[in-house]
């Protein structure tokens, strides 16, 4: 199954857990050689099915990841941002 995804900065860890609620959370950390500290549920791309992260692009605006839609199987989504400047 996916994930975890790191982003290419190294600052933003991207994982699903099923132990907390099968979605998926962010973690952010300051500094490549500091822990992960800050975490939020990606609640704009979580369903009420279990989602999986794949990739997260080069510039960090488009995460990849895996939906189960059931039966053991799953479709490949994409969440965008727009970049930041």
């Amino acid at each position: 199954m996916g994930g975890p995804a790191l982003s290419s900065d190294g600052l933003d860890l991207y994982y699903q857990t099923d132990v907390l609620d099968a979605n998926m959370w962010v973690a952010h950390r300051d500094r490549v050689d500091a822990e992960f500290t800050e975490k939020r549920r990606l609640d704009e791309v979580n369903t009420t099915s279990s989602e999986y992260p794949e990739h997260i692009s080069q510039d960090g605006c488009v995460l990849y990841f895996l939906t189960s839609t059931g039966a053991g199987s799953y479709r490949i989504d994409e969440a965008r941002k727009t970049p930041q400047r």
